[in-house]
């Protein structure tokens, strides 16, 4: 199988740049410096455009293990599956991990709405340990949280990325309905739609990708701030493995 490795990347954080940089094995496609939703489409079109067979698809706020995307191929192409996922600490001092073994609560109800933390009912990381201490590392899950999400093509043929709410506050990236703002949990809308599309989804708890979210405790004034978006050209930068 050949897979694309691909990013929003939005902002310039040291250790998810240093991290990238040692994925030799794989395409790379950066998208720099768009909207979240305009970066998710540039990635989309770019590998239905190509002869890949699998997207693995990740943000910037991540620290990505050098084997880490190798691993998740590995499962895609041993197991057969149609979305496989590694998984990521929620925040930087939590202790839940950023899957969901069940459905959201009445999630239906909800779109367009703000779905809050604990509304999501995340895996937490003692249930996650005991789970791989009874040998259980490849587990059904319902939410993905972009850590290594591995998809194959006919799941990306299926994605039509915006947000699962809009938020009418900085970055005043969209306008959605006449008023500005910016698409919120992208990852919710992924999970659920394909969800609705009848795709099965699994997390190998084994695939830890360090999360550091920049955000954490900001103002989304200083969020925005922190973003290249409009400041800087956007563009797709695609690295090619020479292995």
């Amino acid at each position: 199988m050949k897979a694309l490795l691909a990013a929003m990347h939005p902002r310039r954080l040291p250790f998810f740049v240093n991290s990238i940089r040692k994925i030799d094995y794989m395409d790379v496609a950066l998208a720099k410096n768009y909207p979240l939703v305009d970066a998710q489409n540039v990635i989309i079109k770019f590998f239905l455009s190509h002869d890949y067979d699998i997207l693995i698809f990740t943000s910037d706020d991540t620290e990505i293990p050098s084997k880490a995307p190798l691993q998740i191929l590995t499962d895609m192409e041993a197991l057969g599956h149609d979305i496989i996922t590694g998984w990521s600490n929620c925040r930087e001092k939590g202790f839940d991990a950023n899957i969901t073994l069940n459905t959201i609560p009445q999630i239906d109800a909800q779109k367009d709405h703000a779905v809050w933390y604990h509304q999501y009912h995340f895996l937490s990381l003692n249930e996650l340990q005991k789970l791989l201490k009874l040998g259980k590392y490849m587990v059904p899950v319902w939410f993905v949280g972009w850590s290594l999400t591995a998809m194959t093509r006919k799941v990306v043929e299926k994605w039509k990325p915006r947000g699962w709410y809009f938020q009418h506050t900085e970055p005043f990236h969209y306008v959605h309905e006449g008023k500005k703002g910016c698409w919120c949990s992208s990852d919710l809308w992924f999970s659920w739609l394909m969800w609705k599309n009848g795709f099965s989804k699994y997390a190998d708890l084994r695939v830890f990708v360090p999360h550091h979210p920049p955000f954490q405790g900001k103002t989304n004034q200083q969020r925005a701030s922190m973003l290249m978006v409009g400041k800087e050209p956007s563009k797709l930068e695609v690295i090619t493995t020479k292995k």
